[in-house]
């Protein structure tokens, strides 16, 4: 089915089934509903463990219950959380809904729309994390309080660029960004470190200095048992590295191993893009195996994160010579499996969704049943597992998917129309949240 069939729906008729459920009562949900950063964790694993009322047992009785409505796009994944939702819209406001109500809490306005898909936000002791466009139309981060939203602090570096979503682990909060160096002799990506409760700057450190052939850093800091995983590349003069790949740091800022990812015909790497995730000492990352447009395939590996030696490594698609990529990150579930989307930007259609087991064997896959827009959201265990995604089946309707985790079969599809969102769905507390209507964060719940 064609992503595309979703965008041509009059976007009128979502906006209207979305705004039908203004001022009615919200679903009950529990009191440790939760969602408080991208992927649900400092690793960015995508799996909710405190999820047990959705199950694929009863995804396919999901209706829609409600929602959250704005005047403008939804593009990042919101943040849930002490009973709040937290969104920001393209009408250029940050918003916090009530979460039992749907009544606004607070809003921003003239908040600054966000600059590329990679913006997104961060919850912790009672403080919101939200990328932000500073004073002086640079790009940084701001926090305020996450019940009143009062302003607590700004971040932001001379000539600052895109900022990549925060995450928080314990008092600290690590992101990437670009930005000046000390004297403004240098322009160059970072992998910076603050403290949650003040926003000054512990450290700050960049991968490689060396215009034109440094790339940097990539995707967000993914935190597990004290070590910083990011996508990296380049070249740099200090430390002298040449990699593309992997890299872990310590939270003091060290690095502690690189690990390079596919090969080009110079024996350096070719992914660093930084798509991946990591839990229980291991972390696993999807990349492609060569460069664009030359042979290559689409892979998964799961690396030691305490040394970067690589456990396995699993090709799952390809060779590809044109535009297949990875639509993101994978999913990790609690025994170890991975799920991974890939998609194809020809028009054509081309998505499948991939189940790797704990050894990097394949156990099922799922191709062209559905549109496929993102990675998934997993809940639940073994045959009650349910993947959610953002979707498009073509059939009319159609935001929210769910499949069977154990199988692959497809479960359930939302029933209102959408310009399909791009980031994963929320489950937490009985409740599924995505954006519908284009401006709307829908939430379905089981019957």
């Amino acid at each position: 089915m064609k992503m595309a069939n979703s965008r041509r729906l009059a976007r009128a008729a979502g906006v209207a089934a979305a705004m039908l459920a203004l001022g009615c009562a919200l679903p009950a949900v529990a009191g440790n509903a939760a969602w408080t950063q991208v992927g649900y964790n400092s690793g960015h694993t995508g799996y909710n463990s405190t999820e047990k009322k959705i199950t694929a047992k009863n995804a396919a009785s999901l209706v829609s219950s409600g929602s959250f409505n704005t005047q403008g796009q939804i593009i990042d994944q919101p943040v849930i959380y002490k009973g709040m939702v937290y969104t920001r819209s393209g009408d250029g406001n940050l918003y916090a809904f009530n979460q039992k109500t749907g009544a606004i809490a607070w809003s921003i306005g003239n908040y600054a729309s966000p600059i590329g898909p990679n913006w997104g936000m961060a919850a912790a002791d009672d403080k919101l994390v939200v990328s932000c466009v500073t004073g002086d139309n640079t790009s940084g981060l701001c926090a305020y309080n996450a019940k009143s939203g009062k302003s607590l602090w700004i971040y932001g570096l001379t000539s600052g660029g895109g900022y990549s979503p925060p995450t928080i682990a314990g008092d600290t909060v690590y992101f990437l960004t670009s930005g000046a160096e000390s004297g403004g002799s240098v322009n160059a990506q970072h992998l910076s470190a603050v403290n949650l409760k003040n926003g000054k700057e512990i450290w700050r450190i960049w991968y490689c200095d060396d215009y034109p052939t440094c790339e940097g850093f990539g995707g967000s800091p993914a935190v597990d048992n004290g070590v910083i995983y990011v996508g990296c590349s380049g070249v740099a003069r200090y430390p002298v590295i040449q990699v593309v790949g992997v890299c872990a740091f310590t939270t003091g800022g060290s690095l502690l191993w690189q690990h390079q990812l596919g090969n080009d015909s110079s024996g350096n790497g070719t992914d660093g893009n930084g798509n991946l995730v990591a839990q229980n000492g291991r972390v696993y990352a999807a990349y492609e195996t060569n460069c664009t447009q030359c042979n290559y395939s689409l892979d998964i590996t799961a690396l030691n994160g305490a040394s970067g030696t690589a456990q396995w490594d699993t090709p799952i698609a390809g060779p590809f010579n044109g535009e297949a990529y990875f639509a993101g990150p994978p999913v990790l579930g609690p025994d170890g499996s991975t799920y991974e989307v890939i998609g194809e930007g020809g028009g054509d259609g081309y998505e499948q969704l991939f189940a790797l087991n704990a050894k990097g064997s394949l156990r099922w896959k799922d191709g062209n049943s559905v549109a496929f827009a993102g990675t998934p959201t997993l809940v639940g265990k073994g045959k009650k597992g349910v993947l959610f995604f953002s979707c498009a089946t073509g059939q009319g309707t159609g935001t929210t998917c769910a499949f069977d985790a154990s199988k692959g079969s497809f479960l359930w599809e939302s029933s209102d129309a959408n310009d399909t969102p791009a980031y994963s769905p929320i489950v937490t507390g009985g409740v599924v949240y995505n954006s519908c209507g284009f401006n709307n964060i829908c939430i379905y719940q089981a019957q």
